[in-house]
């Protein structure tokens, strides 16, 4: 065998194997997208949680609503510039 018969085949086997690749590249690409655009069932009834915080472009809880542990309390506190506390209710 000469040696562009060998550079040939190697080029095939590579080119085989780039096809394989883009063809399962392009499968997951087209699986992730039909399950990413899938729209919900049901939009729920209750949204529960114990703490909700709204966060701030700095990363940090600019609103925040919460229950207090026995229940007979709500708070809603709202920060201002420099988190402060701004409105507590």
């Amino acid at each position: 065998m000469s040696e562009i018969e060998k550079r040939i085949e190697s080029l095939e086997r590579i080119n085989r194997r780039w096809r394989y690749m883009t063809g399962l590249f392009a499968a997951l690409l087209v699986i992730s997208l039909t399950v990413g655009a899938k729209l919900p069932d049901s939009i729920p009834e209750v949204l529960q949680a114990r703490r909700i915080e709204v966060l701030a472009p700095d990363g940090k809880p600019g609103i925040v609503l919460s229950a207090d542990a026995n229940r007979s309390a709500i708070g809603l506190t709202a920060q201002g510039k420099d988190h402060k506390r701004a409105i507590a209710l």
